[in-house]
């Protein structure tokens, strides 16, 4: 009987939640797609742009050839990416190997390490090429 009870109280929250015109869960987390990639928010490049704007904004570009889904997530790990090294840099790893005055192997890596919050403010996947595009940004609280 108390289990019964319950599990009526349950579904009863569940249905007063899901009618509540206010709750729009389709919404959240869901870039806006725009209509060419020009529609796109302008990154910020300089330190006046952000002044302006109060934010970050940064431009992810995927690599050509993919489907619509692989294109828009690896743009926007991109974006993130590069988000993430304005705030924390990059760290440069290098390694070279000279053998008898020839240069045999010469790696370097970018490393960008943190976490950040960030809004999405926009998408376009161009269908012709493959090429995914994702605008992530960041609102700054503090006068810049």
């Amino acid at each position: 009987m108390v289990r019964f009870i319950v599990v009526l109280i349950s579904l009863l929250l569940i249905v007063s939640c899901a009618s509540d015109d206010s709750l729009n869960l389709a919404d959240i987390n869901s870039p806006t797609t725009v209509n060419s990639v020009d529609d796109l928010p302008k990154p910020t490049l300089s330190n006046n742009d952000i002044a302006k704007r109060k934010a970050i904004v940064v431009i992810g570009e995927s690599a050509s050839g993919q489907s619509q889904y692989n294109a828009l997530a690896s743009a926007r790990g991109v974006a993130q990416k590069n988000l993430l090294s304005i705030f924390n840099g990059v760290k440069i790893n290098a390694d070279a190997i000279i053998n008898k005055g020839e240069l045999t192997k010469d790696d370097v890596n970018l490393i960008v390490n943190g976490h950040i919050r960030s809004l999405d403010c926009g998408a376009y996947f161009d269908r012709t090429q493959g090429i995914g595009y994702y605008c992530v940004q960041m609102v700054l609280k503090k006068k810049y």
